[in-house]
């Protein structure tokens, strides 16, 4: 399964539009590209958020970034 949803173009132009990554303390913040094509990965295959691959990290990190 191929990880990279977004092609760079395409990101380019939806990454001013996010909001700013987060600081964290005590461990690095997840990029949100990735945590963006978690999300695009859910809406395409219909599939629950605690059923994404591996390959895109924990699934409760969509809930945390997007509310």
């Amino acid at each position: 399964m191929a990880k990279e949803l977004l092609l760079d173009d395409i990101w380019g132009k939806l990454k001013g539009l996010l909001p700013p990554e987060r600081e964290r303390n005590c461990r690095p913040s997840r990029d949100l590209r990735t945590i963006l094509e978690e999300m695009l990965w859910n809406l395409r295959t219909g599939a629950p958020c605690m059923d994404v691959p591996e390959e895109f990290g924990s699934w409760s990190t969509i809930s945390k970034q997007f509310p």
